[in-house]
């Protein structure tokens, strides 16, 4: 009886030690991926690996690609971006950041998001860049507080609320004129962009993980006080940061609009925005004449406001003015009379009452603005150097900013300037696109600065 009990745990033994072996075997064995090929990126910091891996009988064979940086080993799983059951024909670095996939069935481009961000905060909208992955936001930059101190909305959402919130939520643009008015709602903002609001994630663990660099965009003529603001921003903010520059706005608008920053030649380029109007000259990776104005499109939407007002006897909100010059603004007086009606409240009986307002009645209201605009240009061009004044006859001037859409603006401005304008599709977006080209392009890193170096005058 001792015998057979001894035998059978000896069977039980070796069954339980062939189990072992045959897991380890396939583990060891099959699991371990198995590398065909390597593509490094060109500047080296990572390597794609393409592999082949078995899981055993109840899996079969699959391929692989994973990417990592270049110091790292490879191990099964680890910075996988792409599975499938047949080997991928080929694949090939487009840029540092960018790796063409093509596998018979589908052409894929993978892109590796790094913590690098650009941000553009304007008056009226928020814009933020991250490397290798675009444009992961634009929103309007307002935010509502309840009680002065609890941030309630961000963006769109605190913007559908502008001119109805109760009075214990106050909704505010953080940014007036081009810089900061309100340092904390700012800096609230940016945070809660960035750690997440309402299930959101705009850079997905970037306040735990920490280490991200920072680009901002920052008008040129504003005062170095006002230009630190943006650097302490994000300096003093919760966020965990790596390295902050400043990049001068004309710079990366000119970049964003497609224009060769670097070389000899001179570049006009007139940013209309909503609280300011930017115009810059630019030449070499530098600004040589600008000017700054205090005028955008909420002092159009002001100017409809007093004239309705004036005009109608009826009070009208930002939001109904702002209509009012999309639907009906020109930046030169049309022949044909075009209307809109519009709703308001009655100065005189206190009701609310809608009246039809013209497109002339808008040109008239805008008409002193838009000639400061035109002012200004003439100005530049009159302190211009005479060899790029040469240059800006022959390329004309580049118009940006939300406001440029207004119709007809580009028309004034060729009429009283005598040069040929040059148009964006997204004009709002040239700024923090340029923002992206330089933290893309290590040729353009010399255009951003450092403020703790001093290195930025």
């Amino acid at each position: 009886m001792k015998k057979i009990i001894f035998s059978i745990g000896i069977m039980v033994a070796l069954l339980i030690c062939g189990m072992f072996i045959k897991w380890a075997f396939i583990e060891l064995f099959y699991a371990k991926p198995t590398v065909m090929q390597t593509y490094v990126s060109p500047n080296g910091r990572y390597t794609a690996y393409v592999y082949e891996s078995n899981g055993g009988a109840t899996t079969g064979w699959t391929y692989h690609i994973s990417i990592l940086p270049t110091e790292k080993k490879l191990s099964k799983g680890n910075g996988n971006i792409y599975i499938s059951d047949i080997p991928p024909v080929s694949l090939e670095w487009i840029d540092n950041s960018t790796l063409y996939i093509d596998d018979y069935v589908s052409k894929r481009t993978t892109k590796r998001k790094e913590k690098i961000y650009g941000i553009d905060m304007g008056t009226n909208s928020i814009k933020i860049y991250q490397k290798a992955a675009g444009v992961i936001l634009h929103q309007k930059n307002m935010i509502a507080m309840v009680k002065k101190k609890e941030p309630l909305a961000l963006g769109d959402e605190a913007y559908s609320m502008y001119e109805k919130a109760p009075k214990n939520i106050e909704v505010k643009q953080p940014i007036i004129n081009g810089v900061i008015a309100d340092f904390t709602a700012m800096q609230t903002m940016i945070q809660l962009y960035f750690k997440g609001m309402h299930g959101k994630k705009f850079a997905e663990g970037l306040a735990a993980g920490g280490n991200a660099e920072f680009y901002i965009a920052v008008p040129s003529d504003i005062t170095e006080v006002e230009k630190r603001a943006f650097y302490d921003l994000i300096a003093s903010s919760s966020l965990k940061t790596k390295k902050i520059r400043i990049v001068e706005k004309p710079i990366a608008d000119a970049l964003g609009a497609g224009l060769d920053v670097m070389d000899a030649t001179g570049r006009l380029i007139v940013n209309i925005g909503a609280d300011t109007t930017e115009i810059s000259l630019i030449s070499l990776g530098g600004i040589v004449q600008s000017r700054l104005l205090k005028i955008g499109g909420t002092k159009f939407d002001e100017a409809i406001q007093q004239t309705v007002k004036k005009k109608h006897n009826l009070v009208i909100g930002m939001k109904s003015a702002e209509r009012l010059k999309m639907q009906l603004a020109s930046g030169i007086k049309e022949d044909e009379e075009i209307t809109y009606d519009v709703m308001g409240r009655n100065l005189i009986t206190g009701l609310p009452n809608k009246v039809t307002v013209t497109n002339h009645l808008i040109f008239e209201a805008m008409s002193e603005s838009l000639s400061s605009i035109i002012d200004a240009i003439k100005f530049i061009l009159e302190k211009t150097p005479p060899e790029l004044s040469m240059d800006i006859m022959h390329d004309g001037v580049c118009m940006t900013g939300g406001s440029t859409h207004i119709k007809n603006l580009d028309l004034l401005i060729q009429q009283e300037t005598g040069l040929s304008i040059m148009k964006m599709e997204e004009p709002e977006l040239t700024v923090v696109k340029g923002l992206g080209m330089i933290m893309e392009n290590p040729d353009y890193e010399r255009l951003a600065h450092n403020l703790q170096d001093s290195d930025f005058h």
